[in-house]
């Protein structure tokens, strides 16, 4: 029985498993009480004790369900289990890849002009938002050169992006058996993006994941790539946590709790990039996946740019996700 905090850091530190075992069936019984009240308490446990936050990641992850049965889509998961991602050539057919670039096209005639105060603001910033009728245009300085249109409300998607890619059940069906979940997760919402070459040519390559979450992203590619348009680089695995990352994963929790993208950039000797691989990808070609894998988005180089759609799945309900969301919420306890 927990009556305060002391018997809860008590368990924490003389009985990791016990305490990780205790969430997660507060959790499974839909019993939210140890989490409302000791919700703070619960997080900074797990941002102090590295070891602790590791037990409840992998028990977390056992306790999920098992592996749905073979399917129609086995081959792709197997690629995805041990890869992280899987590239998939002429998904789309030409056709309704030109519908889907007429579309891009007519939302992006609805980005709001930069002036010199916004250019200013996205130097200070990085990017400069406007929401207008429930669309949120994204735009860079020049120095970046990114544009992002994200329908974050379902209804204000465009008609093709909603069929053909916000509504297509087989990204769902995908997500749902990679993360082993009983339900089909629901799309967060599509983006588009425009890259354009940058005021100042750049050759650095900075490897990320997008978040300590499991999410799960679809990328769809609107133009033939050339390697000078900012081709997706990444490694194969990395999304899988090997001992390696242990630590530096840790203190991201640490500081910024599960949406760590202020600290989720690593420097180039962090992973080897002997075996990165550059997907100069063909209008039609999609790629989907597992956001843990270590990636760049190369910069646009000279005149090149790039075009694509993506799909977003920023909260896949799997049991790991949902405990973490029930204190997420709480001030972060790592030194800042």
């Amino acid at each position: 029985m927990i009556n305060d905090f002391e018997d809860l850091s008590n368990l924490a530190n003389n009985s990791p498993q016990e305490f990780v075992q205790l969430l997660i069936s507060q959790y499974m019984s839909e019993n939210n009480s140890l989490f409302e009240l000791f919700g703070p308490e619960i997080k900074s446990l797990l941002q102090s004790n590295q070891e602790l936050f590791w037990q409840f990641w992998n028990e977390s992850e056992r306790a999920q369900l098992l592996n749905c049965p073979d399917d129609k889509h086995q081959s792709l998961l197997n690629t995805l289990e041990q890869d992280g991602i899987c590239i998939i050539n002429d998904f789309f057919d030409k056709k309704t890849i030109q519908l889907l670039q007429s579309e891009w096209d007519n939302s992006f005639k609805q980005m709001p002009k930069q002036d010199e105060k916004t250019v200013q603001k996205a130097l200070r910033s990085r990017f400069t938002f406007d929401f207008i009728d429930g669309v949120r245009y994204v735009q860079s300085s020049p120095f970046d050169n990114k544009q992002r249109i994200l329908f974050q409300e379902h209804e204000k998607t465009p008609p093709a992006f909603s069929k053909f890619i916000l509504n297509n059940t087989m990204f769902s069906e995908v997500a749902q058996r990679h993360f082993k979940l009983n339900i089909l997760p629901t799309p967060s919402f599509v983006m588009a993006e425009y890259l354009q070459n940058t005021r100042v040519p750049r050759q650095d390559l900075f490897w990320h994941i997008d978040n300590l979450s499991d999410q799960f992203k679809v990328m769809v590619i609107l133009e033939d790539m050339s390697d000078i348009d900012g081709p997706f680089t990444f490694i194969k695995g990395t999304h899988k946590i090997k001992c390696e990352y242990k630590e530096r994963y840790h203190k991201m929790y640490a500081m910024n709790g599960l949406s760590t993208q202020a600290h989720n950039h690593f420097e180039p000797s962090f992973t080897s990039y002997k075996n990165a691989e550059k997907a100069v990808l063909k209008a039609g070609d999609i790629v989907l996946f597992d956001c843990k894998i270590h990636h760049s988005a190369s910069f646009v180089k000279k005149m090149g740019s790039r075009k694509n759609l993506v799909l977003y799945f920023n909260e896949i309900p799997t049991i790991r996700n949902n405990i973490f969301q029930k204190f997420d919420h709480f001030l972060n306890f790592g030194l800042n």
